[in-house]
């Protein structure tokens, strides 16, 4: 897998090595050149493909590795954090990727993995201090798991976790919530499960589908609600089996409409396209095999937070708080009509700043916008919190704002904005390119006379008072 460790804005390269009988886990920068504090063994051989995020919420990178037998984790230097490694419970083997995610929204991030022993299969879950997660080791059905467990949101709430057993016929793909309970219609028949799943909406309902083929040849590639039900039309045939990897999701050629890649085992790369099905990143959690295209097994990047929206006339001025996470690349805006979408993204490129000016094409309209991260490695945030606003210069005035009249108007030396004689109100008037001229502020009626520098024109009255807001187009003679 690839990340950037130590923040100096260039990838390094992670990877475990089988290294009979104890293996390895490696680290090497751009260069070629080895990372200091590596390479780091294991107890016995390493298959799957590490993961790395900040697990303890200090600041630095940490790596995850599974052997067969044991969980690791060390920071970005080589150094074992505290409590790890840990054994898995009676020696399991596991040839499955560690998933790195919040599951509790707690600030810090869990350790998932699976393995097997003596015909049992299991995912563990460990806190970031190696104690075993509430309610988890979990049991599947045997006898020998290649699934990664999964996260991802179905419900909207905390994450789910998506794992498998390894059985041909019978319930043997299960959802979890994070408490280790069953998600209600799970688990489901996969035949002969090795893959691992991907999750996004697939039939644009807003909500998120869980997609795995099996490893039959001919196989089937699966498509499963939210609540355990096959989705319409699904399943679909595939050539072959699907073994151990999964599909990838996105938007390859660009048209807006989803694509969907799967490799199966005589070597053929299906890909399907679902056309009119628009493809949204911010409702595929996991999209392709270990998270992302860098691989980092870890669930990221969080919605930006506190989106806040100022309305001047003429435009909307969108801010929010800066994430965390260190591989950010930028921010897209999505904006609606309707509270709750469906949205539209706003930008071209990437907004890489926390604040953004959107001036509609069409104005007077009353938009709900929205906010997502994306990382470096393709992968967007969920939607943050939304927020509304009147997007335009017409007149316009709350159904709650107490009534204001504006006398004369038009108007040539003196205008009056009438106001009940009891209620306080600020008053600010613009020019229609949306710069602040002038502000009053009092109790009743107040007055403006232009100074002789203001010119004839069209300009836009903001009223406040109290919580509520209200605009009067006026217009001033020569």
């Amino acid at each position: 897998m690839l990340f950037d460790i130590d923040g100096d804005d260039t990838l390094e390269v992670i990877l475990g090595q089988r290294l009979y009988p104890s293996g390895r886990v490696l680290v090497f920068r751009h260069d070629g050149s080895t990372y200091p504090g590596w390479p780091q063994s294991l107890d016995y051989m390493c298959v799957a493909t590490p993961s790395v995020a900040d697990v303890d919420a200090d600041g630095i990178m940490e790596i995850c590795a599974v052997s067969y037998y044991s969980v690791y984790l060390w920071d970005k230097d080589g150094n074992t954090k505290p409590g790890w490694p840990r054994l898995n419970v009676a020696g399991g083997m596991s040839y499955a990727q560690p998933v790195l995610a919040d599951l509790d929204d707690d600030g810090d991030i869990e350790v998932l993995h699976s393995y097997y022993s003596s015909g049992q299969n299991y995912v563990g879950i460990y806190d970031h201090d190696a104690a075993n997660f509430p309610s988890w080791p979990q049991t599947y059905p045997g006898p020998q798991t290649y699934t990664t467990p999964v996260t991802a949101d179905i419900d909207g709430n905390n994450l789910e976790i998506f794992g498998g057993g390894h059985i041909i016929g019978g319930p043997n793909l299960s959802a979890r919530h994070h408490t280790g309970v069953l998600v209600s219609g799970w688990p489901v028949t996969v035949e002969m499960l090795e893959c691992s799943p991907i999750v996004f909406d697939l039939d644009a309902d807003g909500d998120r589908e869980v997609l795995i083929g099996d490893n039959l040849t001919p196989g089937h590639f699966y498509a499963y609600h939210g609540d355990g039900s096959v989705v319409t039309d699904w399943p679909i045939p595939t050539t072959a089996a699907t073994m151990v990897n999964s599909a990838a999701v996105g938007d390859v050629d660009l048209d807006g409409d989803i694509e969907i890649a799967l490799v199966v085992l005589d070597g053929t790369v299906n890909l399907w396209t679902l056309d009119s099905i628009p493809y949204h990143g911010y409702l595929t959690d996991w999209g392709t095999f270990f998270h992302d295209i860098w691989n980092t097994g870890w669930l990221h990047p969080a919605p930006p937070q506190n989106l806040v929206i100022t309305e001047v006339p003429h435009w909307a001025w969108l801010s929010w708080d800066a994430n965390p996470e260190p591989d950010i690349a930028g921010y897209n805006i999505y904006r609606s009509q309707t509270s709750g979408g469906p949205y539209v993204k706003v930008n071209d490129t990437l907004i890489t700043l926390t604040h953004y000016y959107d001036t509609p094409d069409t104005q007077n309209i009353y938009y709900y916008y929205c906010v997502t991260a994306q990382i470096k490695a393709m992968a967007e945030s969920r939607l943050s919190n939304e927020d509304s606003t009147w997007v335009g210069i017409a007149e316009r005035t709350s159904a709650n704002l107490s009534p204001v009249t504006v006398l004369p108007n038009p108007f040539t030396e003196h205008v009056v904005f009438n106001a009940p004689s009891n209620a306080h109100q600020t008053v600010k008037i613009y020019d229609v390119k949306g710069s602040l001229i002038h502000e009053l502020e009092g109790i009743g009626p107040l007055s403006w006379k232009p100074e002789n520098t203001i010119p004839a024109g069209v300009y836009i009255v903001k009223f406040c008072s109290g919580n509520k807001t209200g605009f009067h187009k006026i217009v001033k003679l020569d």
